[in-house]
C-alpha cells in the first residue's frame, strides 16, 4: 500500500467520520471536538497503518471509540439525559453540507431516521449503523467493535428487529395525524 498523506484522507473520509459518529449518538454540538479526536488518533498513528484490515474499517474502529468515550463522558456529566434516548437530539440534523439543498421530504426521513436511531441502545446501534447505513460486512464489524461475528449477526438481528418495530409505529402515528 502506498503511504496515504494525512490531507488526502482527510478530503476522502471526513464525511464518513462525520457520518458515522453522528449515527452512533454524538450530538450534534459535539461533533466538531469528537471528529478532531478521530483525526488526532488517525494523525498519529497513519505511519503505522499497515493495510491489513480496509482504511474505512480502521477510521470506523477509531469512531467508535471515540463515540463511546464522548458517551461516557456525558454519562458523567448528564447522567439524567441518558435514561431516555433524547440525548440524540434528533431535532438538530447532522452538520452536512448536502443537506443545504434537501427538500423538507427528505429532511424528515433523515430526521425519522435519528429518532428511530435513538431507540437503539449503543451496542445495537453500533453494529447497525455500521452494516446498514455504512455498507460494512460482519467481520468488519466484529473487527471493529471487538467482538465475535456471532455476536455481531445477534445484535444486528435484534437491532434490525427493533428498527423496523420503531418505524412502523412511527409511519403509522404520521398517518393518523390531519
Amino acid at each position: 500500500m502506498s503511504p496515504l498523506a494525512f490531507e488526502d484522507l482527510y478530503e476522502q473520509h471526513i464525511d464518513f467520520i462525520w457520518r458515522v459518529l453522528r449515527r452512533l449518538g454524538v450530538p450534534a454540538r459535539s461533533l466538531p471536538d469528537a471528529a478532531q479526536d478521530v483525526l488526532l488518533v488517525v494523525h498519529r498513528r497513519l505511519g503505522s497503518f499497515d493495510g491489513r484490515a480496509p482504511l474505512r474499517s480502521w477510521l470506523a474502529g477509531i469512531s467508535v471509540r471515540v463515540a463511546r468515550q464522548e458517551y461516557r463522558g456525558r454519562r458523567r456529566r448528564q447522567p439524567e439525559m441518558l435514561d431516555s434516548a433524547a440525548w440524540i437530539e434528533v431535532d438538530s440534523l447532522p452538520a452536512d453540507a448536502s443537506l443545504v439543498s434537501t427538500t423538507p421530504e427528505r429532511l424528515e426521513r433523515i430526521r425519522l431516521l435519528y429518532e428511530v436511531l435513538s431507540c437503539l441502545d449503543a451496542p445495537k446501534r453500533e453494529v447497525f449503523v455500521l452494516a446498514e447505513l455504512e455498507q460494512m460486512t460482519g467481520p468488519e464489524i466484529a473487527e471493529v467493535v471487538g467482538l465475535p461475528l456471532n455476536t455481531v449477526y445477534s445484535r444486528l438481528r435484534e437491532a434490525r428487529l427493533r428498527f423496523q418495530r420503531e418505524l412502523a409505529v412511527r409511519q403509522a402515528d404520521a398517518g393518523r395525524e390531519p
